[in-house]
Parts: structure tokens; C-alpha cells; sequence
């Protein structure tokens, strides 16, 4: 299979071509209701995160949501 090379908050990480941001959250064990994704500075929605597919090259942060008071 057919890699591609993304950068996840600051790392390269290889991951196989047609991986969704919603794949990238499953093999990084996140849930997808506590972080929000951007894609090359453009926030991804949580409905659309199994749909759109990762492109070489592109820049995905992901931000965690933290609790407390």
C-alpha cells in the first residue's frame, strides 16, 4: 500500500494514501469529541473528519481539550 508523508503538530508521520483525519484520530487513540482538527489551518467539523481524506504534504494540528476550573 501507497504511503504518504502528513505533519501532525510539528512531526512527519507516514500514513497510507486515502487515510481520512478521522483515521489519523482512531490510530492515534483520540476521541474525536475531545479535540478539534485543523487541516492546513482550516478547521475540519467532527461530521466531516471520516470524509476527508489527507494529502501529502499537508500540515493537521490537533488540539486537545482540557478541563478543570
Amino acid at each position: 500500500m501507497a504511503e504518504i508523508i502528513i505533519t501532525v503538530n510539528g512531526v512527519q508521520r507516514r500514513v497510507p494514501e486515502n487515510f481520512s483525519a478521522g483515521d489519523l484520530l482512531l490510530q492515534l487513540g483520540l476521541d474525536s469529541e475531545r479535540v478539534a482538527v485543523a487541516v492546513d489551518e482550516k478547521v475540519i467539523g467532527r461530521d466531516r473528519l471520516t470524509r476527508r481524506r489527507l494529502r501529502a504534504d499537508e500540515q493537521v494540528e490537533i488540539i486537545h481539550f482540557v478541563g478543570g476550573g
